[in-house]
């Protein structure tokens, strides 16, 4: 697809990435794991100047857009923005999530632009000009209240045609509210893509420029992302499986009966 003057892409063209980081982080049972492919390759395309991440956990959207930038050789900068410390939704949790958070960006994408604030969301954005954004993913706590705060908190940071992305459009339980919010919003701005597993997924165009250079490509690419990643999920799944199986052969072994009856008789003593 050709791109209007001022575009910075002329094709969309479809990647099926390796994750570098699947070797030490299994994350294909995460909720965001559904929408890696779509993020790697909305970053790979639009090469954006500054990715900012309000709510990081374990790292799988994070992840993604590194293994991007790393794929590319781009130059866009990376800020994965968190406390770390959990949240009703989330649950609470140590510094361990946090401390593999860093081991895995430390490890895979070294050479990567990218960083981390350990801040909350409103503590955090003063740390940013205004205009300065391309795109912005919203992945904290998920109340109406709360999302419609970040957003709203955020919106004077992003550029005029940025590109702002909600996770748990679809997700209805207990208090999550921001399909509610997604609901209202996409009246607004009206240029969106959304996807509905893995929790839902919301991709809201500020300006109309960017929704015509991404969304006529990659509506036909749509299927493709998800079938990827129900393929990815599908081998993963297989893995673990094998490994249950094994685990299973050596539990019967003579090895392993015998190293039981001595943990016994030594637990006797």
């Amino acid at each position: 697809m050709e791109v209007k003057p001022g575009g910075n892409v002329k094709r969309w063209e479809l990647s099926y990435p390796y994750f570098e980081y699947s070797q030490s982080f299994k994350d294909n049972s995460t909720p965001w794991a559904g929408h890696k492919c779509f993020g790697y390759n909305l970053v790979k395309n639009l090469e954006p100047g500054l990715v900012v991440e309000l709510g990081a956990w374990k790292g799988s959207s994070f992840y993604a857009f590194c293994q991007a930038v790393k794929d590319k050789k781009s130059k866009t900068k990376l800020i994965a923005i968190d406390t770390w410390q959990g949240d009703l939704h989330a649950g609470k949790y140590s510094d361990d999530v946090f401390n593999g958070f860093k081991a895995i960006l430390a490890q895979y994408y070294k050479d990567v632009p990218a960083s981390y604030i350990r801040k909350s969301f409103s503590d955090a954005v003063v740390d940013f000009d205004d205009h300065s954004i391309d795109l912005l993913h919203i992945d904290g706590f998920h109340t109406y209240e709360a999302v419609s705060t970040d957003f709203n908190t955020w919106k004077s940071k992003m550029k005029k045609n940025g590109i702002v992305l909600f996770h748990d459009i679809s997700e209805h339980k207990e208090d999550f509210g921001v399909y509610k919010f997604w609901a209202e919003i996409k009246q607004q701005y009206k240029y969106c893509l959304e996807f509905s597993h893995s929790h839902g997924l919301g991709v809201l165009f500020m300006g109309e420029d960017e929704y015509n250079m991404v969304a006529p490509a990659f509506e036909s690419d749509k299927l493709k992302c998800i079938q990827y990643s129900y393929e990815a999920t599908k081998d993963e799944l297989r893995d673990v499986q094998i490994s249950l199986r094994e685990l299973a052969e050596i539990k019967v072994s003579k090895y392993w009966l015998l190293k039981e009856r001595v943990k016994k008789l030594a637990g006797k003593g």
